[in-house]
C-alpha cells in the first residue's frame, strides 16, 4: 500500500508541474480584453486552451515561424487572426491597413512581450524595454541621433570608412572575400564612438570580438523565441541556448565593465556627477549610469544595459551595406550606373563625400532602398493598449498586432518586379503611386528605429567610398540567394566577392 501511496504522489506531482508548467506556456503576459472580427485561416481548427499553437509543432527557426504564419494567412488578402494559447495575434497583410495603424501609432507602441522577451537574457536596455524604462532610455537617444548631430557623426564616419577603403584594397587580386566581416568592424567602430564615446579602433585590432559573441547571441534569441518551452526562466537557463548565453555574456562581461568605469573615471575628472539631478547625459554609456542609478540596477544590469545599443548600433546597417555591395556585384550594369553618378558628384575626388554631395547621390539612395526591400527584418509585433477599428476590423486591447514587412515588400500589387533586384523601384514617380505602408523598414510610431538617419549616412558614405576606388564582382546569383532570418534577412551564404582597383 504504501509503494501505491508514493506512485500515486509522484503522478500526481507530475501531472500538477505538467499543468503549472502549460499554464505558464499559454498565459500570455499581456491579456486580450474583448474580442475581434478579423478572420482566422481558412482551413485550420481552433482547438480549445492551445488555439492553433499545434500548427507551430514542427517550427524550429524564426523562418520556419514566418513561413508558416504566411501559410496559414493565405486567402487573407489584408488581416489575419489566430491564437497561440489564449493569446490573440492579428497578422497585417495590406499596406493601407499598415499606413492606417501607423495613424494609430499610439495605441500600438510597446513591443510584444511574447516575441521580444528573449532579449532581456542578453540585454535590458531600450530595445527591450516598454514604458517609463523605455522612455528614460529613448528620449536621450533620441537627442544624441538629432539631425544636428550628423555633421558631427560624418566627420567620424569619414574617418573610420578610410581605414576600411585600406583594408578592402589590400584584398585587390587576392580572390574572394567576406565583405560583411569588414563591414561589421567599420559599424562598430562608428557606434563605440560616436553613441558611447568608446575609442573605435576594432578595424585596427579586435579586442572585444563583439561582432563574432553578439552574432551567437542574436541567434540564440532569436532560436528561443520558437522553442516555447524556454518561455520558462529556469527551462531556458538549463538548456543549451540558455549555456551558450551565458557563455557570450562571460566573454563580453569585461569588456563592457571597463567602458563603464572608464565613463565614471571621465566623469569625475569632469566634475560631473550622474546622481545629480541636472546631470545631462553626453553619451549613451552615461544615460545607462544615470537611468542604473534611478532604477537601483545592479553592475550586471548596468553593464548589459547598453549592448543591445552596440548590436543595432553595427549589426544592421552592416547587413544593409554589405547586402547592397552584394546584390550590384551581382548586377554589373546597376554598379555601374552608381559608379557613374558618383563620378558625376564627386569629379574624380576619392574624399569621403560631404553631406550635401550625399544628399545629390539619388540612384545610390534608390539602390539602397531596393537592398532594403529585400533585407530587412522579417516583421515588427506589436502589443496593442487601446482598441482601435480599421476598415470595420476590431483590433482589441491586449492582442498582438505581427506586420508582415517581408510580404509587404515584395507584394506584385505595389512593386513592378517583386523577386527582381530593381532599383527603378524607387524612382520618384513609383514612390509617388504606392502606399506608404508598402516601404516602411525602419518600423514606424514611437518605436521607429531611432537611427534611421545615422545608419542611412554611415552605409552611403561608405558605399560612395568603395564605389569610387574599387569594382566588385561575385559568383552568386541573386535568383539563388538564400536569406537566413536574424535581425535583418542575411544571405544564408555569406557576402562573398571579388575586389579590382578601378582604373582612375
Amino acid at each position: 500500500m504504501g509503494l501505491l501511496t508514493s506512485l500515486i504522489l509522484a503522478l500526481t506531482t507530475i501531472l500538477c508541474v505538467a499543468l503549472y508548467v502549460v499554464r505558464r506556456l499559454l498565459t500570455p503576459a499581456v491579456p486580450t480584453k474583448g474580442s475581434t472580427n478579423i478572420p482566422g485561416p481558412v482551413a485550420c481548427r481552433r482547438w480549445p486552451v492551445v488555439g492553433h499553437a499545434l500548427l507551430f509543432l514542427g517550427v524550429n527557426t524564426m523562418k520556419d515561424l514566418y513561413e508558416t504564419i504566411l501559410r496559414i494567412s493565405q486567402k487573407r488578402d489584408k488581416v489575419v487572426s489566430f491564437y497561440l494559447g489564449s493569446k490573440l495575434t492579428i497578422g497585417v497583410l495590406d499596406a493601407k491597413i499598415l499606413e492606417a495603424i501607423v495613424c494609430m501609432s499610439h495605441k500600438c507602441q510597446n513591443k510584444e512581450h511574447e516575441v521580444y522577451y528573449t532579449f532581456n537574457a542578453f540585454s535590458n536596455g531600450v530595445f527591450s524595454k516598454n514604458g517609463k524604462g523605455w522612455s528614460a532610455m529613448r528620449r536621450p537617444l533620441d537627442r544624441f541621433l538629432h539631425p544636428k548631430n550628423m555633421e558631427h557623426f560624418h566627420r567620424i564616419t569619414a574617418e573610420k570608412a578610410e581605414i576600411l577603403c585600406t583594408r578592402v584594397g589590400d584584398r585587390c587580386g587576392r580572390g574572394v572575400f567576406d565583405i560583411k566581416h569588414f563591414m561589421d568592424y567599420y559599424m562598430l567602430d562608428i557606434t563605440l564612438e560616436s553613441l558611447l564615446n568608446v575609442p573605435g579602433t576594432q578595424q585596427i585590432e579586435d579586442t572585444i570580438h563583439f561582432t563574432e559573441l553578439t552574432t551567437t547571441a542574436v541567434y540564440v534569441m532569436l532560436k528561443r523565441i520558437v522553442k516555447i518551452a524556454y518561455k520558462i526562466g529556469w527551462i531556458y537557463s538549463l538548456s543549451p541556448l540558455g549555456r551558450q548565453c551565458n557563455k557570450v555574456k562571460d566573454q563580453l562581461r569585461p569588456h563592457l565593465r571597463e567602458m563603464v568605469n572608464n565613463c565614471y573615471k571621465q566623469m569625475e575628472l569632469a566634475g560631473r556627477n550622474p546622481s545629480d539631478p541636472d546631470f545631462v547625459p553626453e553619451n549613451f554609456i552615461e544615460v545607462a549610469i544615470q537611468n542604473g542609478i534611478r532604477e537601483k540596477y545592479t553592475e550586471e544590469e548596468l553593464i548589459f544595459s547598453f549592448a543591445d545599443l552596440m548590436v543595432a548600433g553595427f549589426d544592421t546597417t552592416s547587413a544593409a551595406t554589405s547586402s547592397t555591395i552584394l546584390f550590384l556585384a551581382m548586377h554589373p550594369e546597376y554598379q555601374e550606373r552608381a559608379y557613374q553618378e558618383q563620378i558625376e558628384v564627386m569629379k574624380g575626388s576619392l574624399e569621403a563625400p560631404t553631406r550635401e554631395e550625399l544628399s545629390r547621390m539619388s540612384y545610390l539612395d534608390m539602390t539602397f532602398n531596393e537592398t532594403l526591400r529585400h533585407v530587412s527584418s522579417p516583421g515588427v509585433a506589436r502589443t496593442i493598449s487601446s482598441q482601435f477599428t480599421i476598415d470595420e476590423y476590431i483590433f482589441p486591447e491586449g492582442a498582438s498586432i505581427y506586420v508582415f514587412l517581408n510580404h509587404l515588400f515584395n507584394d506584385p500589387r505595389y512593386w513592378e518586379r517583386p523577386k527582381d533586384f530593381y532599383p527603378e523601384h524607387f524612382q520618384p514617380e513609383k514612390v509617388a503611386a504606392r502606399p506608404k505602408g508598402a516601404f516602411m523598414p525602419f518600423s514606424f510610431g514611437g518605436r521607429s528605429c531611432p537611427g534611421k538617419l545615422f545608419g542611412i549616412q554611415s552605409s552611403k558614405l561608405i558605399l560612395s567610398n568603395l564605389l569610387r576606388r574599387y569594382k566588385f564582382s561575385t559568383s552568386l546569383k541573386f535568383e539563388e540567394m538564400i536569406y537566413k532570418y536574424m535581425i535583418m534577412l542575411e544571405s544564408d551564404k555569406g557576402y562573398p566577392v571579388e575586389v579590382t582597383l578601378r582604373a582612375s
